[in-house]
């Protein structure tokens, strides 16, 4: 196998895994009733993206360090929103402000800035851990995700410079 090759496949094996946690996400949403709250949907959004990306990066030969670059960025995105959202889950829940409204209904009636203004100050509903597996909210295994995904965007990188 060539360096292209192993690239491309581990891209594809990246998509699977995120395909798997969107999976997941939806599996809870559905069937175990958790609606997931403005903080989620970002990093669902960032997943989504990360997914379109490791796509990208199978189709594709040439353009993998930019591809790499993309990923590495929504990686550090996610993990940015899913760290924010593990430390609301330790604050003490009076601190926090009220039950907002769901993300989609931000985006169509608040500008963007505001929108992200919101997100970021979280409220009860993103305080709550919900979920939890082997002691870890699901904000946690969020952040782990995506520190896998960074790492595995700068592999990818390595690789793709060699």
């Amino acid at each position: 196998m060539n360096i292209d090759h192993n690239v491309r496949l581990r891209y594809f094996l990246g998509f699977l895994f995120i395909a798997a946690i969107l999976v997941l996400a939806e599996y809870l949403e559905i069937y175990q009733g958790m609606i997931p709250c403005p903080l989620c949907m970002v990093q669902r959004y960032f997943l989504i993206a990360l997914a379109t990306i490791f796509l990208l990066g199978v189709v594709f030969k040439r353009g993998q360090v930019f591809l790499g670059l993309l990923s590495l960025l929504a990686a550090s995105g996610g993990i940015l929103f899913s760290a924010r959202q593990t430390c609301l889950q330790y604050y003490p829940k009076d601190t926090l402000g009220e039950c907002g409204v769901s993300f989609d209904y931000m985006l169509k009636t608040l500008p963007f800035n505001e929108v992200i203004k919101e997100v970021w100050q979280g409220g009860m509903e993103c305080s709550e851990k919900g979920w939890v597996f082997l002691g870890l909210s699901l904000a946690e295994w969020s952040l782990i995700a995506f520190v896998i995904f960074a790492i595995f965007s700068i592999l990818q990188l390595k690789s793709s410079t060699n």
